[in-house]
């Protein structure tokens, strides 16, 4: 049987499920949400070590990791572009004690979030 169809007119093949890319993007949605491995996992019904195994496989990162690396990315956004205090800002991108968002921060930007803003302001 030969195909005499264009490809054009073929039926889309749809792409194999990915349940790492649909856990990223089940994290990137509500970074606010108090978000679990173990919440995630179950959303892409991967068992808890499944779900770490390869998740740090195609991310190369953990899950608490990537999941900080986007929060710390969205407050920096927040920074840049709000005048919402350091307070509120730790908070909506979910982290629930303001002094580790800071310590957090500080060690992984190099400087406080004030600081950062400051910086942000004179660019």
């Amino acid at each position: 049987f030969v195909n005499v169809l264009p490809n054009s007119m073929m039926a889309p093949t749809a792409a194999p499920y990915n349940p790492i890319s649909a856990a990223q993007h089940t994290i990137q949605n509500p970074l606010h949400q108090k978000l679990t491995a173990d919440s995630v996992s179950q959303t892409v019904h991967l068992s808890r070590s499944q779900f770490h195994t390869l998740f740090r496989r195609q991310t190369g990162q953990t899950f608490v990791e990537y999941l900080t690396q986007l929060r710390l990315e969205w407050a920096c956004r927040l920074l840049r572009e709000t005048g919402w205090s350091v307070l509120d800002i730790s908070t909506f991108v979910g982290f629930t004690a303001p002094a580790y968002f800071h310590r957090l921060f500080h060690r992984k930007m190099g400087i406080t979030p004030k600081q950062y803003r400051q910086k942000a302001k004179k660019i």
